[in-house]
């Protein structure tokens, strides 16, 4: 699902965030990301959000390079992909549930089917109450 082949993300001459780093996330697979400050977690998210392009390498999701994707693409691999940030990125006067909810209302996506999938969601991460 997320393969990353010797890649490495720089900001200058000689200063990586990441340098060489080669992983294989399987499907199914529930990943925590740790690490020191300044160790590239961020560095790394950003670069699977397509926020960020790596320096040397390749980082591919599900068969896609996501180095090789243009602006149509990145905005449709944004619609298949899903972050849970450590700050809440929540909208305050929004339930969990409209929180959850939010980008398949405005995609259009029926209610009844919003609903059973963010439930699934928080399910799976223990928030259904």
């Amino acid at each position: 699902m997320i393969e990353a082949q010797h890649f490495s993300k720089a900001y200058g001459r000689n200063i990586y965030a990441l340098r060489d780093l080669s992983l294989v996330i399987g499907k199914g697979e529930f990943v925590f990301l740790t690490g020191a400050s300044g160790a590239g977690k961020l560095t790394l998210l950003r670069l699977l959000l397509c926020q960020e392009r790596p320096s040397d390498g390749r980082l591919i999701v599900d068969g896609e390079d996501l180095a090789l994707m243009g602006a149509s693409e990145t905005q449709a691999y944004r619609r298949h992909v899903g972050f849970i940030f450590q700050d809440l990125k929540l909208i305050g006067r929004m339930t969990v549930l409209e929180n959850t909810t939010f980008v398949a209302r405005v995609m259009g996506v029926a209610p009844t089917v919003q609903r059973r999938k963010a439930e699934q969601v928080l399910k799976w991460v223990g928030l259904e109450h």
